[in-house]
């Protein structure tokens, strides 16, 4: 799979956490590997940012539904704790 393809399905994938919070915000019946693939996804997204030269401009609150339902789904998910746990250190250290 190609960079701009990667980029593309992560895009969809954010774009459904943000409209499934519009709709409900229940997120307790989300399974870990949605999870997963929301952190993937914000991680694409965050790499290709920093990539281009324009996170600090852009910024990640594209990111900001996935990386709430992450929060959440932490709570039922141990391996999500710790990828959790490294995407807001990655979203957070000094650039």
């Amino acid at each position: 799979m190609s960079a701009k393809e990667a980029i593309k399905h992560s895009t969809i994938i954010i774009d459904m956490a943000t409209t499934f919070l519009n709709i409900c915000t229940d997120v307790t019946r989300l399974s870990g590997i949605t999870g997963y693939a929301l952190f993937v996804s914000s991680f694409i997204q965050f790499k290709s940012l920093s990539a281009q030269g324009k996170l600090q401009s852009h910024g990640i609150s594209r990111c900001n539904a996935a990386i709430l339902m992450l929060q959440h789904l932490k709570e039922y998910s141990r391996p999500l704790q710790e990828i959790v746990f490294y995407l807001s250190y990655a979203s957070h250290r000094p650039r």
